[in-house]
């Protein structure tokens, strides 16, 4: 598992990619135009888990989240896996 510190590092470095994605994803798609997307959250080995907004991130990228987040996990992993379905408007 990771410290806080480490996942809230992580979480920082994959925001940046992810809006990246967002940006590359909108020139590309028609409007009304729907992507499934799978972004990680991290537990920590002080019992907290640490998210990276993505419902905020994509609503501020010119989307709307019609699905998510659906969560996905093994029973013993360090990272929770949350599915979005969003739309471009």
């Amino acid at each position: 598992m990771f410290d806080l510190f480490q996942a809230k590092s992580m979480i920082a470095g994959l925001r940046g990619m992810y809006s990246g994605l967002l940006i590359e994803i909108h020139k590309i798609l028609k409007v009304k135009g729907r992507v499934a997307i799978i972004v990680p959250r991290f537990k920590t080995i002080e019992g907290k888990t640490v998210q990276m907004g993505f419902s905020e991130l994509a609503n501020g990228s010119g989307y709307r989240v019609l699905n998510g987040p659906i969560l996905y996990a093994y029973k013993e992993s360090k990272l929770i896996r949350e599915i979005y379905v969003i739309e471009k408007t």
